[in-house]
């Protein structure tokens, strides 16, 4: 999505929370025809740190979602040519960054040479955002990008490691479309929380095959019996992504554990924090 259109989606959300969009334009279910439910909102994950507020998976991005409150902070993890690891969503450097090219193809060197759209800034290593987030009390929520084709077991490896070291394993929890992933994880450092992304609901049985913790769906697939059957059998399941308010009312009233939203600040502000 680029800068214009997220910022027409910020502003056309704003004008319903306002009262000032024409009731033509409005969803149905809009904060003036909802009640928030008696349980506890769910979880905000600052989505790429936050990606409407600040220019995504950026050192910025995270600082403005620890600052505003948010709960989780997730970001993307890329390997380079040389098994580097490096904080970018795509697999090339074209929309993100002055650069063209495939990330894993270029070099730290080279990667670090592109400046990150929006702030002029080097793409972060993982070691630096890691560093970032080790003192502060917020959770991380990395997502591993390209394994088995970009990223292999030995940088997916040295990535848990470096969380390790920084006693950082109780309040990471490692993400991943690929669910193969999950057994590497549970074998070298089974301490750390895994969570399956899917576009649809997976069913837990499937969450126990492939040894993930939690299930993370997009939120069009979510529904109230989806997430009473797994809160039936203690598991969590969170949901993404969440960028409008009739949005984040629906994560709350079906009962997500947490929401991935590009606006943390909106979300912590209709939940009440």
């Amino acid at each position: 999505m680029t800068k214009f259109w997220r910022a027409v989606a910020v502003l056309a959300t704003a004008l319903v929370v306002l009262g000032i969009a024409p009731a033509d334009a409005a969803p149905a279910w809009t904060a003036a025809t909802w009640t928030a439910p008696t349980w506890a909102s769910p979880v905000v994950t600052a989505h790429r740190g936050g990606s409407y507020e600040r220019p995504e998976n950026t050192l910025d991005a995270f600082q403005n979602a620890v600052a505003v409150g948010a709960d989780t902070v997730e970001f993307d993890v890329r390997s380079t040519a040389d098994h580097r690891l490096v904080v970018l969503h795509d697999r090339t450097l074209d929309r993100t960054t002055n650069c063209t090219g495939t990330v894993f193809q270029r070099t730290l060197a080279q990667v670090r040479a592109c400046k990150t759209d929006g702030n002029g800034k080097p793409v972060p290593t993982l070691i630096e955002a890691l560093d970032y987030f080790a003192p502060l009390s917020v959770d991380i929520s990395p997502e591993i990008k390209g394994y088995g084709i970009d990223m292999d077991n030995n940088e997916v490896a040295n990535l848990m490691a470096a969380v390790k070291r920084r006693q950082m394993t109780a309040r990471t929890f490692v993400q991943s479309f690929n669910p193969n992933v999950f057994a590497l994880v549970n074998r070298v450092e089974p301490a750390l929380a895994t969570v399956y992304l899917a576009h649809s609901v997976i069913r837990v049985t499937a969450l126990r095959q492939y040894g993930a913790d939690i299930a993370s769906v997009n939120m069009k697939a979510l529904s109230r019996s989806n997430v009473d059957s797994y809160h039936a059998q203690q598991r969590q399941i969170w949901t993404w992504t969440a960028n409008t308010v009739p949005e984040l009312q629906r994560a709350w009233t079906l009962g997500a554990d947490s929401v991935g939203t590009d606006i943390p600040t909106q979300a912590l502000s209709l939940y009440g924090r």
